[in-house]
């Protein structure tokens, strides 16, 4: 199908090129009037002529070689069809000016030649050939203004569903003025007509810059930039040594300056826990020297430099693949947005689902666009910090990840990381292009201290009595030992001591108590702590070690009155906070933290963000979180805490409180609002998710009091939801017990936004047991349907409940924790009666029209199949455990019915390649699983090919049933239709008692019998069962038949069972 914002861009180049032909033709025998001819005009019209030829050459091209992604529209086919025709005239037109033009060089002849040329103009064949051009100029003007008239006006046109799908009001105002000026150029006016191709080519272009922009806002995330904005600026020309060649008191070699320049793959800063690495990442990334050399080294190409900043203390996409390559990516193409199209072809023909989660799989195709391109006059550096706090499986995935983006030779990268044997192997092999950060950073920590100690008054007056003071801050870079963190602790508490009127003596005792290693110190901090204030001081950690980030201060009030009022959370009326409540909150909970944990949290402020975000909390720096995940402070923590504390059950009870307390104004019916609904609501099911996944129980109370609260959310009365639309069209279609999905699944800020209006209870109780279900809360699932069995079947989204444990959203929070699939969540569905064979339809866009979007039909069990096989082609490593629970579960839904004899109709990772085979459930099991295990999965397949014969019993005993009720139904009928030939006077009201239950029997039959035929012969279940299906289903049609026969012999109110009656 054409990209309708190509069919926009075409319908411009075809209205100037006819306007351009147009007034081009009606004046082009004024030039040949005179006998020497205007040449040099003349030659600008044949260029201009050559322009437009060369331009509809372009607009054909796509034409010719589009993907073959869908049938073309009736638009496309006109559109098409109008260009070509522009290309035949733009051939004719150079034809004539070519016979016109004077190609004698200066001289005699060339005056008689002109004369001549002049005269050939005026014959009547030259006339009546440029009239005939005139003439077609001004039918394909026509027809294109009428196309554009249908483009922009049918509420079905793809033109105008698009503009609506990007959903900018700019681009629907453009239209309008574009519908307005269509009035005005049937007229013939010239300016009109100009400013209507002006206009589309806006239009075009508009509409191109909206996708764009929503390409870029799905590449985007949250916390993106959180990370980078928290590093400290550096101070005093800190790291300026890092642009030069060599450095510090041994001259040590830098390189880093030459590499910018001329160097290629990876340079590696390494450092120890606290050096400083991010500070001087920042300060490389965004120094004006840096992007010169790097402009020296790209020469003529154009240069796009990325960052990304990993934090193991922040959200999970600061600390994850998917948020390296996603962050690099959204800036690459913010530098660079012409590369969209070129890079995502896939995802820019969208449309409808242009914002849907990417997938590791795009993202990693994408980069490799990047890398081999050859025709990308470009050069990239990317900026990586901080890859030690990398939070994936294995730190040789993200290495690899790293190494393939590095490898080509356009690309380059400078990396930060601590100095682990395994980053050493990986980049410590060129000794010109790795740096030690604490071999550099002396002068920068003496110059740090220095400036610290001068600005504070109370030191200067101490030094101007004792000289000796300049001695502290020797021996304060003596102990750091490279350790810029560690100095900065110092520093603060020798400056306190300041305040207090310490003297030079008790400083240096101060210094002497300080451990020069950090782990040591944060030890000698948290022994420090008061024993009154030991108990909630350990709870308060262990609440900042389990939340997700950004952990909203909030979270630690709420903990404060449940741990004051026991049941707090859920006693608790929804009470909205307001801005004012959430500063009292900040300076009460400040003092406390200070109190408790000094220098190990901090709080941070942002006045931008939403009040209940715009206090955080976190751990000073990752030194610290790493000292508390040590065994021996976790069970020091735990044996320090009461016995009833548990740090998941209270964040999901301070997280119920939250949800509460946000704005009276919140409604779930809009999608901003839903999105900040939604950040609670994910954050309450991760916790619970763990607290399961440990062995756990949440109490039911606590989710079933978050639905009510959720549920009260949505004031939204309209009944014209997307969901409500989409569920009509699956009715429509196929009948109540429809099941449908879209292909690039809702995210749940979508589902929670749309869910219908008309029956919110019931939709929001769907709704969270589906959240349930994808969080693998096994217990609650199991008291839920011991209450609600027919929970099972599902409603909200008409989405199998077996379909959302298979194959989770991406987008789910807690799939970052386990990215995996668990199989007693699968046999606790299937043994409450979920079914792998269960039929659904996946929907390609999420378009709400008045019409059917295309679809695909398909069963539970042949999406799970395809899901194996997406994530095996895409090359994504996955653990073991991984493996062997997507081989467990696979065995589990074939023993529980699943489909031998499948055939994954029309899917698009299954479906038969050009050149390949049709990938059957076996060749998926030798494709995704190892040799041992997938034969032993051919053995099951084979023991259980039997269900298709089980299948077309089930078909004969419901066709003896039909058998059965076929006679009832006769003799019933028989009677009816006879009761006329006594009774005539009845006759119009017992006729149609005859046709409407036997038109009604036929269609039931039809539905019956006939599909699941044409599925059986489709799905290529062995020919052996052909004379069951013959016995079973033909001979109750061919009674069908011989009933429509009677029925067409009906006369004067009798029937002729023997023939017609005479």
């Amino acid at each position: 199908m054409l990209d309708p914002l190509t069919a926009i861009g075409l319908a411009s180049s075809i209205v100037q090129f006819t306007t351009f032909g147009i007034n081009l033709v009606t004046g082009s025998i004024e030039l040949y009037h005179s006998a020497e001819g205007v040449n040099a005009e003349r030659s600008k019209l044949e260029l201009k002529i050559t322009h437009v030829r060369k331009l509809a050459d372009q607009v054909i091209y796509p034409l010719e070689h589009k993907d073959g992604d869908g049938p073309a529209s009736r638009d496309e086919k006109e559109l098409r069809r109008l260009a070509i025709s522009c290309k035949d005239i733009a051939s004719d037109l150079l034809s004539v000016l070519d016979g016109l033009k004077v190609k004698r060089p200066a001289g005699p002849g060339r005056k008689f030649e002109s004369f001549r040329k002049a005269i050939a103009a005026q014959t009547p064949w030259m006339k009546d050939k440029i009239a005939s051009l005139e003439r077609q100029l001004r039918s394909v003007r026509e027809e294109m203004f009428s196309r554009i008239q249908f483009m922009m006006s049918d509420q079905q046109s793809q033109v105008l569903l698009t503009l609506k799908d990007l959903a900018d009001e700019k681009l629907l105002r453009m239209k309008t003025e574009i519908l307005e000026t269509m009035k005005i150029v049937r007229n013939e006016n010239d300016t009109a007509v100009t400013e209507l191709s002006t206009r589309l080519s806006s239009l075009a272009e508009a509409s191109r810059d909206q996708k764009t922009l929503c390409i870029l806002n799905s590449l985007d995330f949250e916390t993106r930039q959180s990370r980078e904005s928290d590093i400290p600026d550096t101070e005093n020309r800190t790291f300026e040594w890092i642009f030069h060649d060599f450095h510090g008191r041994f001259n040590r070699h830098v390189g880093f300056r030459k590499w910018l320049q001329f160097g290629n793959d990876v340079y590696w800063i390494s450092g120890k826990a606290g050096s400083g690495k991010s500070v001087l990442m920042n300060f490389i990334a965004n120094e004006k020297c840096t992007q010169e050399r790097l402009r020296l080294w790209a020469g003529d190409k154009k240069l796009i430099t990325a960052k990304f900043f990993f934090w193991n203390a922040g959200a999970p996409m600061q600390k994850s693949q998917q948020g390296l390559l996603q962050s690099l990516l959204r800036e690459i193409f913010g530098q660079c947005p012409e590369l969209v199209p070129v890079v995502c072809p896939s995802r820019w023909k969208r449309y409808h689902d242009i914002g849907a989660t990417w997938t590791r799989r795009e993202l990693s195709e994408a980069f490799g666009k990047l890398s081999h391109e050859q025709f990308l006059d470009l050069k990239f550096c990317f900026f990586v910090d901080g890859v030690d706090e990398y939070d994936g499986e294995d730190y040789a995935h993200i290495i690899d990840v790293l190494k393939n983006l590095s490898a080509s030779p356009s690309v380059k990268m400078c990396l930060s990381s601590r100095p682990w044997n395994i980053f050493i192997a990986a980049f410590g092999a060129k000794t010109n292009q790795r740096l030690l950060l604490e071999d550099h950073n002396g002068d920068d920590i003496q110059r740090y201290v220095k400036n610290r100690f001068q600005m504070d008054e109370q030191f200067a007056i101490l030094q101007s009595r004792d000289p000796r003071s300049s001695d502290l801050v020797d021996q304060i870079v003596q102990n750091a030992q490279g350790v810029f963190l560690w100095v900065r602790i110092v520093v603060s508490n020798l400056l306190r001591g300041l305040k207090n009127d310490d003297s030079l003596f008790d400083l240096h005792k101060r210094l002497e108590s300080f451990p020069t290693n950090l782990m040591a110190y944060f030890q000698h901090m948290f022994d420090s702590i008061d024993g009154f204030y030991r108990e909630e001081t350990s709870e308060i950690l262990l609440i900042c070690l389990e939340g997700i980030q950004p952990l909203s201060l909030l979270t630690l009030w709420f903990y404060e009155q449940e741990r004051v009022t026991p049941g707090y959370a859920i006693q608790a009326k929804t009470s909205p906070l307001s801005k004012a409540d959430v500063v009292a909150v900040f300076e009460n909970i400040h003092k406390r933290i200070n109190a408790r944990g000094q220098d190990l949290l901090v709080i941070e402020t942002d006045t931008a963000d939403v009040e209940h975000l715009m206090y955080t909390v976190r751990f000073s720096h990752r030194t610290v979180k790493d000292f508390f995940l040590k065994a021996d402070m976790l069970n020091k923590l735990n044996s320090w805490k009461s016995n009833e504390f548990d740090a998941r059950v209270t964040l999901c009870k301070a997280t119920l409180a939250i949800i509460k307390s946000l704005p009276s104004s919140t409604d779930i019916s809009s999608k901003k609002n839903a999105d900040r609904c939604w950040k609670h609501v994910s954050d309450f099911f991760t916790y619970a998710h763990l607290i399961e996944n440990d062995g756990g129980t949440l109490d039911a109370p606590l989710v079933d009091e978050v639905q009510r609260v959720v549920s009260s959310f949505r004031k939204s009365k309209q009944d014209d939801t997307y969901l409500k639309r989409l569920l009509t069209y699956s009715v429509r279609a196929f009948g109540p017990s429809a099941r449908w999905v879209y292909q690039h699944d809702l995210s749940p800020v979508q589902d929670m936004s749309v869910v219908s209006s008309s029956h919110p209870d019931k939709d929001m109780t769907g709704f969270f047991f589906a959240l349930a279900v994808e969080a693998n809360l096994k217990r609650y699932i199991e008291r839920k349907l011991a209450a609600k069995p027919r929970l099972i079947k599902g409603f909200f989204s008409q989405r199998p409940i077996l379909d959302r444990v298979l194959r989770p959203p991406s987008s789910m929070p807690w799939t970052w924790r386990t990215g995996n699939i668990d199989p007693k969540m699968v046999h606790l569905l299937l043994m409450q009666g979920a079914n792998p064979n269960e039929e659904l339809t996946v929907y390609k866009t999420n378009r709400t029209t008045d019409v059917l979007p295309e679809w695909a039909w398909t069963t539970v069990w042949a999406l799970f199949l395809q899901r194996l096989h997406e994530t095996k082609t895409s090359k994504v490593r996955k653990p073991r455990e991984v493996v062997q629970n997507e081989l467990e579960v696979t065995k589990l839904m074939l023993e529980n019915g699943a489909a031998a004899d499948l055939r994954p109709w029309r899917m698009p990772a299954l479906q038969k390649p050009l050149d390949g085979p049709v990938l059957t459930p076996s060749r998926v099991f030798h494709a995704v699983f190892p040799p041992y295990d997938a034969v032993l999965l051919d053995q099951l397949l084979r023991e259980h090919r039997p269900w298709a014969l089980r299948q077309a019993c089930s078909w004969l005993r419901r066709t003896v049933l039909l058998w059965f009720y076929r006679d009832i139904y006769i003799v019933v009928w028989l009677l009816i239709s006879l009761y006329p030939a006594f009774f005539n006077d009845f006759f119009g009201v017992i006729l149609p008692m005859v046709i409407i239950p036997t038109v009604l029997y036929c269609l039931w039959l039809v539905w019956t019998f006939v599909m699941p035929f044409v599925q059986f012969v489709v799905s290529g279940i062995t020919p052996i069962l052909l004379p069951a299906l013959i016995l079973s289903d033909w001979v109750p049609i061919l009674d069908v038949l011989i009933w429509f026969n009677n029925l067409l012999h009906w006369r004067n109110g009798s029937l002729a069972l023997n023939g017609p009656s005479k």
